[in-house]
């Protein structure tokens, strides 16, 4: 939907990775193939409809294990026609550790050195599914340990990141609305920056993570901040999140009788990070300073999106005279995901244990 309406608009999409014609996670069906003349087929391009009424050329091509060459020629192609939507996708997060050259080397900093501006996409599947390393994490935390977030710096100010003077952004959608305008407002701006799309796989068939129709329609955007609140009364916990844990919380607390009511603070993005968005939140939701706040992610602590968020999230909580924030996750000496299924329940366990501890009890 977000290729097709670009292309009404006049704007060009080109998708390429491992198997992207018929879609890595099914999370599409842009190609199908005739299985007896072996024949292509693009609905969303080849229809008569699409042809007497697009402005925009759509592309999907797949490609081969080579992720350096294929990521660095969308790279260089992103440059020279800024109206073209250019998304490498991997198949599972990990496959775009070859092109790491590529990312360190010019996506991070082209704009820096030679002024040049690329809105260039990489997809790359996340969450800890038990399946191991390669399948279940991107590494969001190299992709945000390379932001120019001054919330490093702390005498300097931790709230002017926007997406005018960040270097890089990373966003990680859960709801496919907020997909959809993700991706739309990448050409609709009137400059360009490279984003990371850290998409959980179980997202894509999870009865939750499911969008109105309206959600769609013109008037709306994309939200970098979803909020959802648990019980009744005064609130006495918030949990900031990202990603596809926000399904696992919200199951957990709808089962659960709480004493007073939880927020939970869904980041979906995460650089630049919305810390002026979650300030006018918490105010909204009137969030006293004797409330508890803690980060909880899937991934390890030295992994994931915490030691990032708790930069700029302590200097918060600092202003408004609270604790600093906690954490529930794996611990630091799961360094990669495991792949091994008893392993990964046993984690699991221990991970909602740690849940129970400090938010039910």
């Amino acid at each position: 939907m977000a290729l097709g309406s670009l292309a009404f608009d006049g704007f060009n999409s080109r998708l390429v990775g491992e198997d992207s014609e018929r879609g890595t996670f099914s999370q599409r069906h842009l190609v199908f193939h005739d299985q007896v003349t072996g024949e292509k087929c693009m609905p969303i391009r080849d229809s008569q409809y699409m042809q007497d009424n697009l402005d925009g050329r759509i592309q999907v091509f797949n490609t081969n294990l080579c992720e350096l060459g294929t990521m660095a020629y969308e790279y260089g192609y992103s440059l020279e026609n800024p109206k073209n939507l250019c998304i490498w996708e991997a198949q599972f997060g990990d496959f775009y550790n070859p092109a790491q050259l590529v990312v360190d080397q010019y996506l991070m900093c082209s704009e820096s050195k030679w002024l040049r501006q690329s809105g260039m996409v990489l997809l790359l599947p996340h969450g800890f599914d038990g399946t191991g390393p390669e399948h279940s994490t991107c590494h969001i935390e190299r992709f945000l340990q390379n932001i120019n977030s001054s919330a490093y710096d702390s005498n300097g100010p931790y709230d002017n990141l926007t997406a005018q003077n960040i270097n890089f952004q990373v966003a990680q959608p859960t709801m496919p609305a907020n997909y959809f305008h993700l991706l739309r407002r990448q050409m609709l701006r009137d400059f360009r920056k490279p984003m990371v799309i850290a998409a959980p796989k179980q997202g894509l068939k999870h009865a939750k993570a499911v969008s109105d129709i309206a959600d769609f329609s013109e008037g709306n955007y994309f939200h970098p901040v979803l909020a959802n609140k648990f019980g009744e009364g005064q609130t006495r916990h918030v949990i900031f999140c990202s990603g596809k844990v926000t399904f696992d919380i919200a199951a957990k607390l709808e089962k659960e009788s709480i004493d007073g009511s939880i927020l939970v603070v869904r980041c979906e993005e995460l650089a630049p990070f919305p810390i002026r968005i979650i300030k006018a939140l918490l105010n909204q939701e009137g969030v006293g300073n004797d409330a508890k706040f803690t980060w909880m992610q899937e991934e390890p602590v030295n992994q994931g999106a915490f030691q990032f968020a708790k930069l700029h999230l302590d200097r918060m909580l600092l202003e408004r005279g609270a604790q600093s924030l906690g954490f529930i996750g794996r611990r630091a000496i799961h360094s990669f995901a495991t792949g091994a299924n008893s392993c990964h329940k046993a984690e699991n366990i221990k991970l909602w244990k740690d849940f129970d501890q400090h938010v039910l009890h």
